[in-house]
């Protein structure tokens, strides 16, 4: 006898005979219908029987790529006769089945194309009418990856469009099962009584046709289930279809036969779909249950489950529910089934609401740890669409049934948060929280807004990360809301630049406001230390270095970052004064002010008096031209600042103050600057000079800033640093341009405009030199070197416009005023004229003065 297996040829050993089944099994719940045939005896029959046990037990281990392995390893052989080169085709088809069946989404189409190939290689090469059994194999892998879509659409798995795709699948199934049909009609009158090792015989070929006609009941029922259910038309011809071909397949099955039980099985469904629950009861009131072949219990006790349901008799659903949860070895889709009754059980059964979905949250578990992730997913989702339901606010939900749909939940979220599904982790937190918030419980919305926030964060959804913090650090009084609430705060400044301008502005506006708040809920906390950090970075981006400074001397006394803090202070200080300087402002007042503030930080803490003393002295060095004492100096040399953890540059900073301390003397100077390699010294001790002599125009102080980039050039020669290179021959220049040694400054900028042609600054600083040195005594010179200049710059330039008005500056005062007077008037009167330069109150002037 012939059986058809929905994943391929299963072959049982008898020591009389063997039976060959081609039962389309529900492995997986992919698969439904049989086909029955013809006993089938031979010398394979052992072999094929064994192949097919070895290769079923790999594929419920999901060993696939074994399975697969082994049929190939054996058809290498060459030695293979007929009967057993179909049946490996068949178990490889059903393998490559099942493998599609369990790969993940973007794996399943290369798949499905290999087992469409493999069957079209085969009846290529195959000779005679057991190829058919192949083909066989083939339509029901079509009608494996319908179901399987139509399970997906139903557990919302994928988007409602795949529906046309397995409508469209459906029709080539159906085309091949058609084809199939007539193939084996052209085959039976020519069909020996016998089977032979290439060909089926008769009475096998005619089983194997009416089962072919019985898996178009089945297409049929897939097909009523893919549309949409306001297209009734369609879902009634489908049905209407696949009712008249199952009373065909019954009628002449006979009873007691798997074909029978399947076409009785099919029956049921069909009632059920057709919404006539009650016929379909009857259906199994004549199904006698102790005689249901083995390998068909499980498609029985689902379907019998499901017309329970559907007559809504929630006793009987409840007894078979406990009948069969002691039955071991369950299949997944079994479990599933329990799962789903347990479900609807917890939906329906008055007073037991709580108790029936306690039982499917541990259903979850067991189906999560027995069968894997899909069916994991596919549980997941049933219990989440009852929530959806409302069966949190029916009128059977007590206190304790609530309570067991929060853990539902939560079980749900953390669940899809180890398996890296952060999206529905995250929708299934927000449902949790919702629930959480319902009962009162802060301690819980607390943990799961939480978790939600990670969740998003892993997304890159950092605004609603964010959110959900907020909302746990709502609950303030909680241990570690603060904490909770930096994170927030540092979630909101992850998304700026993650959206919009105005987005970008309205969340940095809310991490500086939500800051603000920190301070103001847990100044005391450590996290208000951080926040106080964040909020002074932000500031000082902002450029709004007086806010930052104070924000960063607020810090607490007994803070580990104190010190930190008061670098970070003294560094927002100079970028103060730095700003006001460029605008022309005195900084004198502002100088004290802020010193003043910084000193009183040190008397409130004597572990941070030396480090105050340190960054005060730099500056007063900075912006106030002042020395600092012999005796503080001797004191700072004792302090050991290479050992701090503060900030490297206090390394540079006392260096640099201890160089320039000895200025005055020059013979000790040289020979400390000599010994410095950093260019970071040297840098800070040329601008610590250059301030002591903008404020006390001390030419010891220049000279000795001379020796400063003379060594800082020579440090960067002999670290062959180009860049650094120039930026000492620049400091060299503008050094002896304050002394007055202009002649020396030209032929040094002389030689930075060769290796730096392209530069306009230095051209310009070059032309000033000149200007200074011959504009009096030779100006045809300084003329010559500004209209040089004008050459290289693009026309109506800032830096053209700066070059011309030279030109005629000089035309004028050297008597030449017609000139001056002529080449104003020219420019003037081609536009774009002067009308936009920013020296333009300068043009008008000039012209003024020449135009009497």
């Amino acid at each position: 006898m012939l059986v058809f297996n929905g994943f391929g040829l299963v072959v049982n050993s008898v020591v009389a005979c063997a039976r060959v089944c081609l039962l389309t099994l529900l492995v997986a719940g992919f698969f439904e219908g049989s086909i029955v045939g013809q006993e089938l005896t031979g010398d394979d029959a052992v072999e094929i029987s064994e192949d097919a046990k070895l290769l079923e037990g790999l594929r419920q281990r999901q060993l696939f790529e074994l399975a697969d392995k082994y049929c190939n390893d054996l058809f290498a052989k060459k030695t293979l006769g007929p009967k057993r080169k179909v049946g490996l085709t068949v178990q490889r088809l059903k393998t490559l089945t099942a493998m599609a069946v369990f790969a993940t989404k973007e794996q399943r189409p290369s798949v499905w194309a290999k087992i469409d190939q493999l069957a079209a290689d085969f009846e290529s090469t195959f000779r005679g009418s057991r190829s058919l059994l192949v083909k066989a194999q083939a339509a029901l892998a079509k009608v494996a990856q319908v179901r399987l879509i139509r399970q997906e659409l139903d557990a919302k798995l994928v988007d409602a469009s795949a529906g046309k795709k397995a409508l469209q699948l459906l029709r080539s199934a159906r085309s091949q099962i058609e084809g199939l049909i007539r193939d084996i009609e052209k085959a039976i009158p020519t069909a020996a009584s016998d089977a032979s090792g290439s060909d089926l015989a008769a009475a096998q070929l005619l089983e194997l046709k009416t089962n072919m006609n019985f898996q178009f009941a089945v297409c049929n029922l897939e097909r009523s289930r893919l549309y949409d259910p306001q297209d009734r038309a369609s879902r009634t011809d489908a049905l209407s279809q696949a009712s008249k071909q199952i009373e065909d397949v019954t009628r002449s099955a006979q009873p007691g036969t798997d074909l029978w039980w399947e076409a009785n099985l099919a029956s049921s469904k069909y009632f059920r779909l057709a919404g006539e629950p009650q016929a379909a009861s009857k259906v199994f009131e004549r199904l006698p249950r102790p005689s249901v072949p083995a390998h068909l219990l499980t498609s029985f006790l689902i379907e019998k489950l499901q017309v329970l349901k559907d007559n809504r008799d929630v006793a009987s659903v409840e007894q078979l529910v406990r009948e069969l949860i002691n039955s071991p070895g369950r299949e997944a889709r079994l479990d599933f089934a329990l799962l789903e009754a347990s479900v609807w059980l917890g939906e329906k059964s008055t007073g037991k609401a709580g108790n029936w979905k306690s039982f499917s949250t541990a259903m979850l578990k067991s189906i999560k740890s027995s069968h894997g992730g899909y069916w994991g997913r596919r549980a997941e989702i049933v219990l989440l669409g009852a929530l959806d339901r409302g069966a949190i606010e029916s009128a059977s939900a007590t206190e304790a049934a609530t309570d067991a749909d929060l853990t539902i939940l939560i079980q749900l979220a953390e669940n899809a948060q180890a398996e890296n599904r952060f999206q529905v982790a995250a929708d299934s937190f927000a449902k949790a929280i919702q629930l959480a918030g319902k009962l009162n419980s802060k301690a819980t919305v607390f943990r799961l807004a939480v978790l939600q926030s990670q969740c998003y964060e892993k997304l890159k959804l950092h605004g609603k990360a964010a959110e959900s913090l907020l909302l746990a650090a709502t609950h303030h009084r909680l241990s570690n809301a603060s904490a909770v609430h930096l994170r927030a705060c540092w979630n909101l400044a992850q998304q700026t630049g993650q959206s919009n301008a105005k987005s970008d502005g309205e969340s940095t506006a809310r991490f500086e406001s939500e800051l603000e708040r920190h301070l103001t809920v847990w100044p005391e906390n450590e996290t208000a230390d951080t926040a106080r950090f964040w909020l002074a970075d932000h500031l000082r981006q902002r450029r709004q270095y007086q806010l930052a400074f104070e924000r960063l001397l607020s810090i607490r006394q007994e803070s580990p970052k104190l010190a930190v803090a008061i670098v970070a202070a003294s560094e927002s200080a100079v970028s103060l004064l730095s700003q006001m300087k460029a605008k022309d402002q005195s900084v004198d007042l502002m100088t004290d002010r802020l010193l003043g503030r910084l000193t009183e930080k040190a008397a409130e803490n004597g572990a941070v008096t030396d480090l105050v003393a340190l960054l005060r002295a730099d500056i007063e060095l900075r912006f106030l031209g002042q020395l600092p004492e012999s005796d503080w100096l001797a004191e700072m040399s004792k302090v050991d600042w290479s050992s701090s953890t503060q900030n490297a540059s206090l390394v540079d900073t006392s260096q640099a103050i201890a160089v320039v301390g000895s200025f005055n003397r020059l013979a000790g100077f040289q020979s400390k600057v000599a010994s410095i390699d950093g260019q970071a010294v040297l840098k800070r001790s040329s601008e610590y000079l250059d301030s002591v002599w903008n404020r006390k125009k001390e030419a010891s102080a220049a000279r000795a800033n001379l020796v400063v980039a003379e060594r800082g050039k020579q440090v960067a020669q002999q670290q062959n640093d180009a860049g650094m290179i120039a930026y000492w021959q620049l400091r060299m220049a503008d050094i002896q341009l304050a002394l007055g040694e202009n002649q020396a400054a030209i032929e040094t900028l002389n030689l930075l405009v060769k290796q730096f042609p392209r530069k306009a600054d230095l051209r310009i600083k070059l032309a000033q030199a000149v200007t200074e040195v011959y504009g009096k005594s030779d100006p045809d010179k300084a003329i010559n070197q500004w209209r040089r200049l004008a050459t290289k710059l693009r026309p109506q330039s800032e830096n053209w416009f700066l070059a011309k008005y030279q030109v005629a500056l000089l035309l004028a005062e050297s008597g030449d005023r017609a000139a001056a007077e002529k080449l104003l008037k020219f420019m003037q009167a081609n536009p774009p004229g002067w009308e936009q330069s920013k020296l333009k109150r300068d043009f008008d002037r000039l012209l003024r003065r020449v135009d009497r």
